[in-house]
């Protein structure tokens, strides 16, 4: 063989592997594959949605039990002050204490309080429909430990009939705690 009919060979043999190269690009397109990666993908954007979507979903429904526990109770007591109202017997809880503080005083002493329990502010809460007081005592303690306040406090509910803990701040100071409790107790109109 001669040169030129070598080059010329190897040209034929060179066109002949671009064109096998084009015709098996075309039997195996890629554009399958991608569609299928981007399917994957999208697939995977949609679980991740659905799965904060069910996270969302769970907190409202947890938020939902909360509200319904607390419609629950108020409604309990309710009822409870509505059957004290019509006369049943038994219920002596929502009779007025006329010693509810000097209670509360003898309570912190004996939970180990420093000095004299401060005064509280009264609050009375006429509730539409109901001829109850609900009579709140809220209480601002500063320089006791926390045993002291948090024995006080479950001595109060426990020891008072019908008192409970309305609400609550706890701050940490330097030296000791500072307590903002209010305290609740339904009792009838006299």
């Amino acid at each position: 063989m001669n040169p030129g009919q070598t080059h010329a060979a190897e040209d034929l043999r060179f066109t002949l592997a671009m064109a096998a190269a084009r015709t098996a690009r075309r039997n195996r397109p890629a554009y399958l594959a991608w569609c299928g990666v981007l399917l994957l993908v999208v697939a995977g954007l949609y679980l991740l949605m659905s799965y904060q979507a069910l996270g969302a979903a769970h907190d409202r429904l947890e938020s939902a039990k909360r509200t319904a526990d607390e419609a629950s109770k108020i409604t309990g007591k309710l009822a409870s002050l509505i059957a004290a109202e019509q006369g049943a017997e038994g219920l002596r809880a929502f009779d007025p204490a006329p010693n509810l503080r000097t209670e509360i005083d003898r309570i912190a002493r004996d939970a180990g309080f420093k000095g004299e329990p401060p005064v509280p502010r009264v609050v009375p809460d006429q509730v539409p429909g109901v001829r109850g007081i609900l009579r709140k005592f809220s209480y601002e303690v500063r320089g006791q430990q926390l045993p002291v306040l948090m024995t006080w406090m479950d001595r109060c509910t426990k020891q008072i009939n019908g008192l409970e803990v309305y609400s609550i701040t706890l701050t940490p100071e330097p030296t000791a705690w500072n307590l903002k409790v209010t305290f609740s107790r339904w009792e009838r109109e006299q």
